[in-house]
């Protein structure tokens, strides 16, 4: 998770929050998102296989 946080957030590295507030914001939550999407999905197919 960090990875990609690191890849995604270097972009905005020297430019100032208030500039960059929006774009932060859904790039924050678009990662998490599919993090969350991704152990859901994990998890959905770990209890069919029990």
């Amino acid at each position: 998770l960090s990875t990609i946080i690191d890849d995604t957030l270097s972009q905005y590295v020297g430019s100032k929050v208030a500039e960059v507030r929006e774009e932060l914001i859904f790039d924050t939550s678009e990662i998490l998102y599919n993090e969350l999407t991704f152990f859901q999905l994990m998890y959905n197919i770990d209890n069919l296989a029990v």
